[in-house]
């Protein structure tokens, strides 16, 4: 109960006028509207909890998972409270503007991402960004070693990032026998037993058609442009791998629903 109690003082108030209305210390009435305070009082403690349900940066910690459900955000285990709910409240307060690669573009850096936008403007293949080649470098050829800092393996290249992640699901079954003389009946032969539910994320092709080119846009590091504004390179710019969903819903919502991101990060 808070003090002093405003809900009695609210009651006292809202009695009528008269002696008859002006209870005595301790009797009777004076401890039943004391007790319908401490009632009222409780109910105004829960709502002023019940208040916080939704802002990110007050909510019950047991509630926080629920939040983060709602509003599409998968965490792991090693991330701080604190840096959960700051993933919640960059999703919630996030101002979609007009979607424009500005508004995109500000809020990434807002919420400490260094990337940037870069429309696809003139219209080039995004395959000429996006297709992944790998490079290894083995160092010294003579004695390369595990950890050399001359010695690596590594990708340039990005992904298409659409709709967020969307996943199907297929029955597994067993189908042992031996391929080139299997027959009816072959004791070895098992086909059809469940096995569980194989999970595959649905993934993207760069598309081939020019007339969708314009639609594509991508956020990664600085860009180079030719000499007709054509983009010619974009480096690859690093994003801690713990706020990866983060980044990816900042892009999913606020981004026109008819374009596709070229994402040009490594995850770290």
């Amino acid at each position: 109960m808070s003090q002093p109690n405003i809900s009695r003082r609210l009651l006292n108030a809202l009695l009528p006028d008269g002696p008859p209305w002006y209870p005595k210390k301790n009797e009777d009435f004076d401890k039943f509207l004391n007790g319908l305070s401490l009632n009222i009082e409780n109910l105004l403690l829960y709502l002023e909890q019940l208040s916080n349900i939704r802002n990110p940066y007050n909510i019950p910690i047991e509630l926080l998972p629920d939040l983060e459900k709602e509003y599409g955000i998968i965490t792991k285990n090693n991330i701080s409270i604190e840096t959960r709910r700051m993933q919640l409240a960059v999703k919630i307060y996030t101002n979609g503007g007009t979607g424009s690669p500005d508004d995109l573009q500000n809020a990434l850096r807002g919420a400490g991402f260094d990337v940037y936008v870069h429309p696809n403007d003139p219209a080039i293949d995004p395959a000429i960004l996006l297709d992944q080649n790998f490079q290894v470098t083995i160092g010294d050829p003579v004695s390369a070693y595990i950890g050399d800092p001359n010695a690596y393996f590594g990708k340039f290249g990005g992904y298409l990032l659409v709709n967020g992640s969307i996943f199907t699901r297929r029955p597994k079954y067993l189908g042992i026998g031996d391929p080139v003389s299997a027959y009816i009946g072959d004791p070895n032969a098992q086909i059809g037993y469940f096995l569980g539910l194989e999970i595959n994320e649905k993934t993207y092709n760069i598309p081939t058609d020019s007339d969708t080119w314009p639609f594509i846009f991508f956020v990664g590091g600085q860009a180079a442009r030719g000499g007709s504004g054509e983009l010619v390179s974009i480096e690859n710019a690093e994003i801690p791998a713990e706020r990866q969903s983060e980044f990816e819903n900042i892009i999913l919502r606020i981004k026109p629903v008819f374009t596709w991101a070229g994402i040009i990060v490594t995850y770290v």
